[in-house]
């Protein structure tokens, strides 16, 4: 049996890391945030989705069609809420890897970035030099969308989008 004060502090600890949907708590709005359009087939010097060619900035090799610094404590607070209901709902994954959203995540010296995959129902969380593989379900995609477009930023078609 585990001691009294080990119990507590793990019990605690799991305490901590709920978010509002019951599950791990992956952003919080009191962390300064940057929210990125990326291109999922960005290779450098291949062409992009929309027929001009890769270059410019990348985030973790992915071409950046624009970014948007999130300034407002409102706008933090929806995009953390979106995250970390997205993640508690989050469930199988899909094999491919086709991310169209990325947010780099900083409080004090600790920098985490995020490269979102909706379609494809996971991120990956980079952290210093380890990085972490995640489900998770589409109900924030819309929030990232619409304050992306309403910044002006172009967010690539989904598969589905180009068909049509």
């Amino acid at each position: 049996m585990l001691p009294r004060p080990v119990v507590v502090a793990f019990l605690l600890f799991e305490i901590m890391n709920l978010g509002c949907g019951g599950g791990p708590v992956v952003l919080s709005p009191d962390e300064k945030m940057t929210l990125y359009s990326l291109d999922p087939s960005s290779m450098e010097g291949s062409m992009r989705w929309d027929g001009k060619k890769h270059s410019g900035e990348t985030f973790h090799g992915y071409v950046v069609f624009g970014k948007l610094e999130i300034v407002d404590a409102a706008k933090r607070k929806e995009i953390a809420h979106a995250m970390n209901t997205g993640v508690a709902k989050g469930d199988a994954m899909a094999k491919c890897f086709e991310p169209r959203h990325g947010i780099r995540a900083t409080k004090g010296d600790v920098v985490r970035d995020f490269v979102v995959c909706f379609e494809c129902a996971q991120f990956v969380v980079h952290q210093g030099e380890t990085s972490e593989r995640k489900a998770i379900s589409r109900d924030p995609q819309p929030v990232l969308n619409n304050l992306l477009k309403k910044a002006g930023v172009n967010v690539a078609p989904e598969l589905y989008e180009k068909a049509e």
